[in-house]
């Protein structure tokens, strides 16, 4: 399980010895900005640039030092992240040494769990909301627009419940 404390270590380690820049996507983010609503058993990591599959290597070695299953990183948050549309506009900076380590925006993070939006999601997107209320209100009003776009579209009245929830939350 991934400790406020190991993603810390994770962060300090992987951005003083990986070569290119990589995304922190998913719940792991959020005991990093001291949200501790939940635990994770992976977190969700994507390279960007392109990196070679050494270099993902690298980044699982970095983890199995740590005493986590390399497992424990899903690289597969990459490939919804390349679907929205001028993501790296929604990048923040989480630790920077030698390569950056972004985490993304209220917006981008909300986008990413829309992709499925569980009940768990639901709850990450209000917790994260919650945490960056003043971060920048423009970005709550894009995505409450893109919640009403998904809400015409869906056809699972428990994605629409949550759908619901999550634009009252953000009002």
């Amino acid at each position: 399980m991934w400790s406020e404390e190991l993603l810390e270590q994770f962060l300090l380690i992987a951005s003083e010895e990986l070569n290119k820049d990589w995304v922190l996507c998913g719940a792991s983010i959020l005991p990093l900005l001291g949200v501790k609503t939940r635990t994770t058993w992976d977190i969700d990591l994507f390279g960007l640039g392109n990196p070679s599959q050494e270099e993902s290597f690298r980044m699982m070695e970095i983890v199995e030092n740590l005493g986590i299953p390399a497992e424990c990183v899903n690289l597969s948050g990459g490939y919804y992240l390349s679907k929205i549309k001028d993501y790296r506009k929604h990048l923040i900076p989480l630790q920077s040494a030698k390569v950056c380590i972004y985490r993304p925006d209220v917006y981008l993070f909300s986008r990413l769990k829309l992709q499925r939006f569980s009940e768990v999601d639901l709850l990450d997107c209000q917790d994260y909301f919650s945490f960056t209320a003043d971060e920048d209100g423009e970005l709550a009003n894009k995505f409450k627009t893109h919640l009403i776009e998904e809400l015409a579209k869906t056809n699972h009245p428990d994605r629409a419940k949550r759908i619901v929830q999550m634009m009252n939350h953000i009002s």
